[in-house]
């Protein structure tokens, strides 16, 4: 039986919305969080294992507290679909393809190619989403419909027209269409694009340390400097789709905002543009393997290896953020602060300095935690958040 002859509803939605946000549920608990009769309820999930979307395992512990029949186990077939996630990265794309219950079938490497045009890194995400695709084929995994595709961008999006407002770091993605350019390439498909930060942020409140906090704050430091907003249980965008942009805080009132380097002041502090540049002589052999072009990245892998130089940078650039940290806790009253990016080799010594920067700083701080998935956090927001799209369009036939 296809989805073309099972007759969609607003209840069968229900039960699948039910599903996703559970996992794995009883028909008695769909019932109860749907509202829905328990003969309804075996009604339409039986109706929605014949289409495929569901599967029934029975489980081996009762039903409820005490002894009893073991309960029928409801979710999702991982096999009635596949979802894409895509980090577009300064200098690598990574491209995730996942069944549906997120388990990650096969991964890709691409270059962003940044500095050769906003068409070229966008084909480059497209490469990248039919090499997962023809990796499952070569695996002899067998093909199942693309049913949403997620990307990350380090970028401002228009949170109506979905436009990439800036992207500072990829060369002509200014007021960029790019979701109607990948949509001419990968028709049928719904396709959502994200700012990074957010994405992250989404993977952390999804499955990583922010699992169960519906408010709080993830806190990036790479290149540029940003953060994503989870106020109750919700992500927030703001109105024109720039809240989270942390670096551009600023507390002195003689900066001047340059459009042309489009550097707010604590980017113009901390950014790894602005470290090296002002530490360039303390930097020597602080890059990649020792080479002369350092990073955030290879400072904290340097700091984390106990260089006093290197620390004594990290610090300067903690400082700062400090005080942003604590301006943020001040306003929005978070219950924590998730701090990722490309600091995660230091994060012990980060997560410290912070918690006692803020503590110092506000009567009542939030503690300051580190990310537990690291450079996995875009790539697992934008698979969440595929996976919720995916579910939201279960009903809808595929052309």
């Amino acid at each position: 039986m296809s989805t073309e002859t099972f007759k969609p509803s607003h209840s069968a939605r229900h039960i699948i919305e039910a599903v996703r946000a559970y996992g794995e549920v009883s028909r008695r608990l769909i019932a109860k969080e749907t509202g829905l009769s328990t003969p309804s309820v075996t009604r339409l999930v039986n109706g929605l294992v014949d289409v495929d979307l569901l599967q029934i395992e029975e489980s081996m512990t009762p039903e409820g507290a005490g002894p009893g029949r073991p309960a029928s186990i409801v979710k999702l077939n991982p096999n009635c679909g596949r979802i894409v996630g895509v980090d577009v990265g300064e200098h690598q794309i990574q491209t995730a393809i996942a069944d549906m219950n997120g388990n990650i079938l096969a991964e890709s490497q691409k270059p962003t190619d940044a500095d050769q045009g906003g068409d070229v890194t966008c084909e480059n995400i497209v490469a990248g989403i039919n090499e997962v695709l023809a990796s499952l084929l070569y695996e002899g995994i067998q093909e199942q419909p693309l049913r949403a595709i997620s990307i990350g961008v380090p970028g401002t999006i228009d949170p109506v027209s979905s436009k990439v407002v800036k992207a500072p770091m990829i060369n002509g993605w200014s007021d960029f269409d790019l979701l109607s350019k990948l949509q001419d390439r990968l028709p049928l498909v719904p396709i959502r694009i994200e700012n990074d930060n957010n994405a992250a942020a989404i993977g952390e409140y999804a499955v990583g340390v922010a699992k169960g906090i519906d408010n709080f704050v993830f806190a990036s430091v790479r290149r540029g400097i940003g953060a994503g907003i989870f106020i109750d249980g919700k992500l927030y965008r703001g109105s024109k789709g720039f809240a989270g942009e942390m670096g551009k805080m600023v507390w002195d009132s003689s900066f001047q905002f340059s459009p042309n380097s489009g550097l707010g002041y604590l980017e113009s502090i901390c950014a790894e543009d602005a470290v090296v540049e002002r530490e360039k002589q303390a930097l020597v052999g602080l890059g990649p393997d020792g080479s002369t072009s350092p990073t955030i990245r290879s400072i904290s892998k340097a700091a984390a290896n106990g260089v006093p130089k290197a620390i004594e940078i990290l610090d300067s650039i903690l400082q700062p953020l400090g005080l942003a940290v604590a301006n943020i806790a001040s306003l929005l009253d978070p219950q924590v602060i998730v701090l990722g990016g490309d600091i995660h080799y230091a994060m012990d010594l980060a997560v410290d300095r912070l918690n006692g920067t803020i503590e110092n700083l506000i009567p009542t701080p939030p503690q300051v935690l580190a990310s537990s998935l690291g450079d996995q956090a875009i790539i697992r927001g934008t698979l969440y958040q595929a996976h919720r799209d995916a579910c939201d369009r279960l009903l809808t036939p595929i052309a």
